[in-house]
């Protein structure tokens, strides 16, 4: 559920960070369930659909959500375990072009993932059109963010509160709320570096 209210949770990690692999036949872990309800909570999905490995080379469309069906003796543990892994016939597992491309570590880029809203610090839903904005405030999330890092509502700057590298929380312009989708939301970093767009 932290994950589903990812605001509840400031310090956790941002869907920019997870990555899964997994064997469409592992005997333990339902796959069909492990993709469409497990990954998408994680926000995985964004970052690409689901590619199997087994004739790709990396980067594999750049996805964060790769899976194989390579036959193996006890599929659960194949793609990972030493005592299970495939090796081809130089005796090197099948996967390591795949870990070498999970693990290689890229920085998440400066952006935004996502937003929400806030009232009293507690989290709400996006308010109907016409609620005023006092006692509310917008919370975003993303990467590469610092104490610099400033909020534009519509292109005008509002107040930004820097709770972490991944978290801001900032003021909304007085007014009421307007039409959903027909307000645009964007970050700066003091040197004019500028994300991408969101709107609510």
């Amino acid at each position: 559920n932290w994950i589903a209210r990812p605001e509840t949770t400031p310090n956790a990690s941002t869907p920019d960070k997870f990555w899964g692999f997994s064997h469409q036949r592992d005997e333990q872990v339902n796959f069909t369930i492990l993709s469409t309800r497990v990954w998408p909570a994680y926000g995985m999905p964004q970052f690409g659909q689901i590619v199997n490995v087994d004739n790709v080379s990396p980067p594999y469309a750049n996805t964060h959500s790769l899976t194989s069906n390579i036959e193996c003796g006890v599929f659960h543990g194949c793609i990972s375990a030493d005592a299970r892994l495939i090796r081809d016939q130089n005796g090197v597992p099948v996967y390591k072009p795949v870990w070498q491309y999970l693990m290689s570590n890229t920085p998440a880029p400066f952006g935004l993932v996502s937003l929400g809203f806030t009232r009293g610090r507690q989290a709400v839903s996006r308010p109907f059109v016409g609620i005023t904005t006092k006692n509310y405030k917008i919370t975003l999330r993303g990467g590469n963010f610092d104490a610099n890092t400033k909020i534009f509502i519509n292109g005008t700057e509002v107040n930004a509160e820097f709770i972490n590298e991944n978290n801001l929380r900032g003021s909304l312009p007085t007014g009421k709320f307007g039409g959903f989708g027909g307000t645009t939301v964007q970050v700066r970093t003091q040197s004019g570096q500028v994300s991408n767009v969101l709107k609510y």
